[in-house]
Parts: structure tokens; C-alpha cells; sequence
């Protein structure tokens, strides 16, 4: 469990890089984009994400959810920081 909660997290804080450097026209790209005393900070950022992503898994009971780190679940599941739009 540990480890897939490592490979997660490291997944997630990738992710969140990523946006940070190719921003869009998402909600997360929105939230990084607060400057001054609005600004979130890198662990509330994470924790967004990683909320969506246990909702993505919430809303879908009736997948089979691999407990694989390397399982394609993760990504599809963190890409809805970059679907959801204002």
C-alpha cells in the first residue's frame, strides 16, 4: 500500500511540474497561476489532485482498479486536473 502511495504521489508532483511548465486552460494551470497571498502552496495543489484522483476512482466502482503502480489508472485518472475548464 506504501508503495503505491509513493508511486502516486510521484506521479501527481510530475504531473503538477509539468503543468506548471506547459500551463493550459484548466483548472489546476488557473489555480498555479495565483499569485501573492491567494497563492496555494505545493501541498495544497497535490492534495487537489490527489482528491480528483480518488473521486475519478470514487465514480467509477464497477472498473476493475489494478493496486499495480504501474497501473494506467493513475494517469487517466489525474488527467481530470487538466479536463476540468472554467
Amino acid at each position: 500500500m506504501m508503495t503505491a502511495r509513493l508511486a502516486l504521489f510521484g506521479y501527481l508532483g510530475e504531473f503538477i511540474e509539468e503543468k506548471r511548465t506547459n500551463p493550459g486552460d484548466d483548472l489546476l494551470s488557473q489555480i498555479m497561476a495565483i499569485d501573492g497571498d491567494e497563492a496555494w502552496t505545493k501541498d495544497e495543489i497535490l492534495g487537489m489532485c490527489f482528491l480528483f484522483t480518488l473521486a475519478g476512482l470514487i465514480r467509477s466502482p464497477r472498473r476493475s482498479v489494478s493496486r499495480s503502480t504501474t497501473s494506467p489508472v493513475i494517469p487517466a485518472c489525474v488527467s481530470v486536473c487538466s479536463m476540468i475548464r472554467r
